[in-house]
């Protein structure tokens, strides 16, 4: 039970992603307000229904864009997703289980039109809030996590059995790199292992009499447009564009597929959104 704790699981920092998970959930508190009419609301009209409950999903968007934008710029560090676990999980639901209550609590404390605040009906209403909503949060996230690992594992075995062993033909075309005004380099693409972004700046690893590397200022997305046409080189991840020529092996977790590549001991990710056309790419290459 303890070592799943700190097993992986998906986590994403897309701010677009974010953004329409917050607009989700304060939907869903104004849904619940709107059917189920806690704190008193079952005997009010159902135009003040509507108005409160309104009033409670935008403040849970409010607190959902702060803990969602806020946080992983101040702790990049814990909010890494590739160091992201089942423990940090629950530990980060725990807290916006926390804060929305909290902030439903003294939203309805303000627009009440008999506010009955005492610490000790808090400190109980947040009691039953944390036993239940801990509960089924955790249960959630350990199902998840299974049904994750299963399914991306299977993909991974399926894709590995697709994998050529066989030596194949490739075009001559090459893609230049610009290091200086007074510099560039180019290199045949199906020389390229991978290319990373790092901030403004890729790593652009190739094979020449053995593994090489060069830094230059330069997008992803550029590369990406320039070496679209060779078929070779597959995005991955935001942060990766990929040789799928040169791929050794793919494992699966919970939080989506992994990329052993030959010849270096880097391990490459697979974003969840990209695994669809990964395993289109892989068939049809080999």
């Amino acid at each position: 039970m303890f070592e799943s704790l700190n097993q992986p699981y998906p986590f994403t920092i897309e701010t677009s992603r974010r953004i329409k998970q917050t607009v989700i959930v304060g939907f869903s508190i104004f849904t619940f307000f709107v059917i189920f009419k806690p704190f008193g609301l079952n005997n009010a009209p159902i135009a003040e229904v509507v108005k409160i409950s309104a009033y409670y999903g935008v403040i849970t968007i409010i607190i959902g864009l702060f803990n969602n934008l806020l946080p992983p710029v101040i702790l990049p560090k814990y909010f890494n997703e590739s160091s992201w676990t089942l423990r940090k999980n629950i530990q980060w639901g725990l807290w916006n289980l926390f804060s929305y209550t909290t902030g439903i609590g003294l939203s309805n404390y303000i627009i009440s039109d008999h506010p009955q605040f005492t610490f000790e009906g808090y400190v109980t209403f947040m009691m039953y809030v944390f036993i239940l909503g801990f509960s089924i949060s955790t249960i959630i996230s350990i199902v998840n996590q299974n049904y994750l690992l299963n399914k991306h594992y299977k993909i991974a075995d399926l894709l590995n059995k697709n994998l050529s062993i066989e030596s194949q033909s490739f075009p001559e075309d090459q893609v230049e790199f610009i290091i200086n005004k007074f510099k560039k380099v180019c290199i045949p693409v199906h020389k390229l292992l991978y290319i990373e972004a790092v901030g403004n700046y890729i790593n652009v690893v190739y094979e020449n009499n053995g593994i090489k590397k060069i830094i230059i200022r330069e997008t992803i997305g550029n590369i990406e447009q320039k070496t679209r046409p060779t078929g070779n080189l597959f995005r991955t991840h935001r942060s990766y564009l990929v040789n799928v020529h040169y791929i050794k092996e793919i494992i699966g977790d919970s939080q989506g597929l992994k990329i052993h590549m030959k010849e270096i001991e880097n391990i490459i990710p697979v974003s969840r959104s990209r695994i669809k056309k990964f395993r289109e790419l892989i068939s049809n290459n080999n």
